[in-house]
């Protein structure tokens, strides 16, 4: 099974300086994973009498996620097709949870600490241009206060305090104005376009089509879409914790019931 680790550490490594470059991880390296998974379990299925329910279990459980996350407009296509490449390659990997399972909860988790870090990153780097925003200032200050006289609610002013930094680095600094001819599929355009006042593009969750890259290009020279963050580090992070707390969320959680 160490075959098997071994490919998924190497596809998220692939995909790590991609991502951080271009924000995109390449569809060849998913569909790859993806092909790649399936036809060792193949193997496996017919030869160590691995059963083929837990390829079923782990495709289904990671194109759920994935998916879900992709069409809810929190994903972009990339990252969803990589976690199914997980998911098909890490089927017969088994702890006390199914990998699939242990990894996409490790995944949101290395997730979440990796944006949080992003957004403050982005926070102290552009600090003279943030402290003229609305609020800031004051949030900073409530934070911090009642951090030392209530703990609780500082956690709370922390959080709103994130959420408020997130918007603003979003809209200031991801968000960028690009030339039509450099619009690929799944680009989150974030504004209607209008020609002559008629509508031609209404933004949806799932992003750009071809079709709508066509139609744009048509019309217009710029637009603005939204940018993010590369997730491919969350990806490795993840990994890396997986493979050395495998049942951490067993150990954490279901023990105690």
């Amino acid at each position: 099974m160490d075959f098997l680790i071994g490919i998924i550490i190497l596809a998220i490594l692939l995909c790590l300086p991609i991502d951080l470059y271009k924000y995109e991880i390449p569809d060849i390296i998913s569909n790859g994973l993806i092909l790649i998974g399936i036809l060792v379990h193949s193997y496996l299925i017919i030869y160590e009498k691995i059963l083929f329910s837990d390829l079923l279990i782990s495709l289904g459980f990671g194109s759920f996620v994935g998916l879900g996350l992709f069409f809810s407009g929190n994903w972009g296509g990339g990252d969803a097709k990589l976690l199914i490449g997980v998911s098909a390659a890490g089927a017969a990997l088994k702890n006390t949870l199914p990998f699939i399972i242990e990894y996409t909860i490790n995944l949101i988790l290395a997730g979440g600490i990796y944006s949080i870090f992003v957004v403050y990153f982005y926070s102290l780097k552009n600090y003279q241009k943030l402290k003229r925003e609305p609020y800031i200032k004051e949030l900073f200050i409530l934070t911090a206060a009642f951090s030392i006289i209530f703990l609780p609610a500082g956690m709370i002013f922390l959080v709103l305090l994130t959420m408020y930094l997130s918007y603003i680095i979003q809209k200031k600094y991801f968000d960028k104005e690009i030339n039509t001819k450099d619009l690929v599929e799944g680009d989150w355009v974030v504004e209607k376009i209008y020609h002559n006042k008629k509508l031609i593009y209404s933004p949806r969750k799932i992003g750009l089509l071809k079709k709508d890259i066509s139609l744009i290009q048509k019309y217009k020279k710029s637009v603005k879409v939204k940018g993010g963050i590369a997730f491919a580090p969350a990806f490795f992070i993840a990994i890396i914790f997986t493979l050395n707390y495998p049942d951490i969320i067993f150990d954490l959680f279901l023990a105690r019931i």
